[in-house]
């Protein structure tokens, strides 16, 4: 897995067009998928409707005589009776339960989103001081203004350097990580149009 940089256009929503951006939006809830939208004020505009279906763990927990809130989710296998959920209890690790997904019930739910467009990206190129500052919470998924994108460009963003390989010798390829930044992400951004994702 490695960083992806994407230029994420805020698009109104086409009602007559159903589906166009059903896996490209952002949720507008929180963790209790209550409507939240965290996302500067102008972004309100665009917001749509759309159902999402979401896993009644409550409803499941009480079918099951279990508290589900005593349980860590762990993973998904895949096993020869279907897809299982894996969960350890909370109060002692080395119990480790497994769901089946069909037990689990589906409620859908309308919720709100915000229809998004690709209209820039970048694969990696940027410095250990970007996921150190990420690590440490001094930044955030989502950059919304083209000052900050030029503090990314300015703290983020190493001088051109040649490409080493893993055996140490010099390739002779010169790896320019601000101008590529530049070009593809800061060129693609439009300040109060656009937001700029960072996710690996």
């Amino acid at each position: 897995m490695g960083l992806d940089i994407t230029v994420y256009k805020i698009i109104k929503n086409d009602p007559t067009k159903e589906g166009t951006f059903d896996d490209h939006c952002f949720d507008l809830v929180d963790n209790d998928f209550n409507y939240s939208n965290p996302f500067p004020e102008w972004t309100k505009q665009f917001e749509a409707d759309r159902i999402r279906e979401y896993f009644d763990w409550k409803q499941f927990g009480e079918k099951q005589g279990i508290d589900i809130n005593d349980y860590n989710f762990v993973g998904t296998d895949y096993t020869d009776e279907g897809p299982v959920f894996m969960m350890r209890l909370k109060s002692d690790r080395r119990v480790l339960k497994t769901f089946n997904y069909n037990d689990v019930p589906v409620n859908p739910k309308t919720i709100k989103v915000l229809p998004i467009k690709e209209v820039g990206y970048q694969r990696k190129g940027l410095n250990d001081k970007f996921y150190e500052d990420y690590k440490n919470g001094k930044i955030g998924y989502l950059v919304w203004t083209k000052a900050e994108l030029e503090r990314y460009l300015d703290l983020y963003c190493d001088e051109p350097y040649e490409y080493i390989y893993p055996n140490g010798e010099p390739s002779g390829t010169i790896v320019k990580p601000k101008e590529n930044f530049k070009k593809n992400i800061i060129d693609n951004f439009v300040e109060g149009e656009d937001c700029v994702a960072f996710s690996w």
